[in-house]
Order: C-alpha cells, then sequence, then structure tokens
C-alpha cells in the first residue's frame, strides 16, 4: 500500500502589526512620507533662519554715531599713534561689524574705518581687503576714498586718486584735507592752505590734531613759493578790485574774458563790474569787499562757467512761490541783491553761516578768506 501523500501548507509568517492595525505601507510609499517630513522640516528651519536674519540685520538707532566715535578714536590715533589703543579699537571695530546690516553706507564706513585702522596698523592685507569690501558696498564713500589714495604708493597716481574721488565722493571734507597734504608736498603753499580752510573747521576736532601741523607750515612756507596773488593772501580786509585780481591770479574763472593772459586790476575790475559780475554797478574797485559781494561775484561766476543762468534765479523764484514767503537766512532778506548768491554759495559749501544762522553780508572779507571759498567755487 503506497503511504499517503499528504500536502504541505505554506508556512504564514507573523503579521508585524497589531491586530486592527492598517495594513503597514508599502516601500516607495514609507519614503515618500519619510521625504515629505525633511522638506517640512527645513522649511521650518528656513522660516526661522529669515527671522533671524531680520532681527540681526536691524541698524541700531545710534549706529551712525557709533561710527562717527570710531572716527574719533582713529584720527586721534593717527596723530599720536598707541599700539595697545590701535589694538583695542581695531577689536571694537570688529565687534561693531560682527552682526551685520543691510544699511550699506553703513557697512561701507564701517569697513573703510576697519581699513585705515589696518593700514594705521600697517597691515596692509586687510587694508585692502576692507577697501575692497567697502567701496563694492558704497563707492560714493568719503573715508574709503580716503584709504583708496593712501594705499596707493605712487604719487601721480595718488593725485589722480583724488581728483577723481572729489568728483565721485558724497562729501568731500576729508578728501580736500589730503589735497592740502599733497598740494603741500608739491610746494603749493597757498593753495595747501586752502585746502586745509576748506576743510579743518568743518570736520571734527581730532582732525586738527592730524592736519593741523600741515597748516601752520603751508601758512609759514606760502609765501617762500607764491603765486601771483599772494601779496593779497592774508588776514588784512580786500577791497572789490582785490577780488577780481584774486580771482585771475588763483583760478581760470576770468579766462572767458581775459584769455588767459593777465590784465590790470583795474582794468579787469571794469569789466566785471559792467558785466553783472559785481551788485552794485556805480562801486568803485577802492571800496571795502563784503561777504554779501563776495558771494555775489563767486556765484556769477560759478553760473557764467557752468553756463546756467537760472542759477542766478533759483532760490528767489523757489521760496518767492511760497504762501508766506520768507527767507531762511535771517540776516538776507528775499530783496536782497545777494539773497540767490548766498543761498547757493551756502548749499554748495562755498561759504559758511559763521553763527549757523546768519550769514553776515556786511561783514568785511580778507585775502586768505576770499581765496578759501574761490578754491571751492572753480571746483563746482
Amino acid at each position: 500500500m503506497s503511504p499517503a501523500r499528504t500536502t504541505a501548507r505554506p508556512t504564514r509568517r507573523p503579521s508585524r502589526t497589531c491586530p486592527g492595525a492598517p495594513a503597514p505601507q508599502s516601500f516607495p510609499a514609507a519614503l515618500r512620507a519619510c521625504l515629505a517630513a525633511l522638506a517640512a522640516g527645513a522649511l521650518l528651519a528656513s522660516c526661522a533662519t529669515v527671522q533671524r536674519d531680520l532681527t540681526v540685520e536691524r541698524l541700531p538707532e545710534d549706529g551712525y554715531a557709533v561710527l562717527d566715535s570710531h572716527e574719533r578714536d582713529l584720527v586721534l590715533l593717527e596723530a599720536q599713534p598707541d599700539r595697545a589703543a590701535l589694538d583695542a579699537l581695531r577689536s571694537r571695530l570688529a565687534e561693531t561689524g560682527s552682526r551685520p546690516v543691510l544699511e550699506r553706507t553703513w557697512s561701507a564706513r564701517l569697513a573703510a574705518l576697519a581699513g585705515r585702522a589696518a593700514l594705521l596698523a600697517q597691515d596692509r592685507p586687510v587694508a585692502d581687503r576692507e577697501l575692497r569690501k567697502a567701496l563694492s558696498l558704497n563707492p560714493a564713500d568719503e573715508v574709503a576714498r580716503v584709504l583708496e589714495i593712501r594705499l596707493e604708493r605712487n604719487a601721480d597716481k595718488r593725485k589722480a586718486l583724488l581728483e577723481e574721488a572729489l568728483k565721485t565722493a558724497e562729501t568731500q571734507v576729508r578728501l580736500r584735507a589730503e589735497l592740502g597734504r599733497i598740494l603741500l608736498a608739491e610746494g603749493r603753499y597757498a593753495e595747501a592752505l586752502a585746502a586745509f580752510d576748506a576743510s579743518l573747521p568743518f570736520l571734527p576736532e581730532p582732525y586738527e590734531a592730524v592736519y593741523g601741523a600741515e597748516r601752520r607750515r603751508a601758512l609759514a612756507l606760502r609765501d617762500a613759493s607764491a603765486p601771483a596773488g599772494s601779496a593779497l593772501l592774508s588776514d588784512r580786509p580786500v577791497s572789490l578790485q582785490d577780488l577780481a585780481a584774486l580771482v585771475q591770479a588763483e583760478s581760470s574763472l576770468v579766462d572767458f574774458l581775459t584769455g588767459g593772459k593777465d590784465w590790470a586790476p583795474g582794468i579787469l575790475f571794469e569789466r566785471l563790474r559792467a558785466g553783472g559780475f559785481y551788485p552794485d554797478p556805480a562801486a568803485p574797485g577802492t571800496a571795502a569787499a563784503r561777504r554779501g559781494e563776495a558771494a555775489f561775484l563767486l556765484w556769477h561766476l560759478a553760473a557764467n562757467r557752468r553756463n546756467d543762468r537760472s542759477l542766478l534765479r533759483r532760490y528767489s523764484d523757489r521760496y518767492r512761490a511760497r504762501p508766506n514767503p520768507a527767507s531762511p537766512v535771517p540776516d538776507v532778506p528775499l530783496e536782497a541783491p545777494w539773497f540767490d548768491s548766498v543761498l547757493g554759495c551756502v548749499e554748495r559749501e562755498i561759504m559758511e553761516l559763521p553763527d549757523g544762522r546768519n550769514f553776515r553780508p556786511l561783514d568785511p572779507v580778507s585775502g586768505l578768506e576770499f581765496y578759501r571759498w574761490l578754491r571751492r567755487a572753480a571746483d563746482l
């Protein structure tokens, strides 16, 4: 009898789920779920990062005041080097920049200051790096342009950089102080003195410690290699005719009349007066020059050079169009013959308000004062 044949049943693997639990997902489905969870986590992390960046990139209210304080400290160290104090300043600058902000002009100024501090520490590679950073953020930053000039070793290239910076920088007072230093080195003492006087009164006090000695040297040596108008470059008051002589000797603003030739001061004065470059057509050349007349002459010469006569009425037209016309300068009324000239010279920083409010148009003018204003006007 043949043995009975039995059929083996397949062994069932135990289920990995508890009774009543849903069926396990296939491998692709599980992978998709896992990836989705990771993506969600990454999104949450990204949102958290964005929120954190927005927080650290907010410029503090005193952000620019902090930079001004750093600059004052740096300038004092340029006048009186102190390695320990310089190292401490560099650490403070690094700490200030440890939390980047969105304000590009602020970041550019900070990088420029850090570069100047590095240059003072004779760390040229870092100074170069900070300069590139500053110029990439704001090519018109004046402190960065000063750093660029100081890093240049070639004197001719340094001067070319300065001349270009004077045309493109947002402000110019620091650059004019550098110009004074360059002109002094060239033996152009009167021009150097004018450049210093066009800058130092408008800079923080520590700058006097850096450039003061050079300014005093320029003052002492200006007659050693004097330009044609040097006899008038003093603190003594000058006449209306003297103003014309200084313009001819120290600028090219009257070349449209003289063709670059030297005219007798009396003849030049008469031609300028007849051409409307003085407010009083009957004033004699020997009359004492006043601040109002100096502003009138300089502003009219500047408008002539720019071939823009609208400058001669720009401010009076603007202020007379207001509901209650009034001059912003108390001692220069709208009706004053030099109203437009005064406002133009003050706005373009050719001349200043001595007390920050009044112009004092009837005060006498010295040759050295007028020379300083003339150099600014000639650069417009």
